[in-house]
């Protein structure tokens, strides 16, 4: 018994939740993205360090 007449407080409510999950995903990525340059400036230092060792 599910009405399938959208009325505009729903379409509105519909588009703020899609909007929250974009924005929420669009945070995540970022968060992703510097998680991934942190750890590929840890390996690059983690290299330099095994070849100076490796050097002396």
């Amino acid at each position: 018994m599910l009405g399938i007449t959208i009325t505009p407080s729903t379409g509105n409510s519909l588009i703020a939740v899609i909007k929250g999950e974009i924005v929420i995903l669009e945070g995540l990525t970022l968060v992703l993205y510097y998680i991934g340059i942190v750890i590929l400036v840890i390996m690059v230092i983690i290299c330099f360090l095994l070849v100076i060792s490796a050097g002396l």
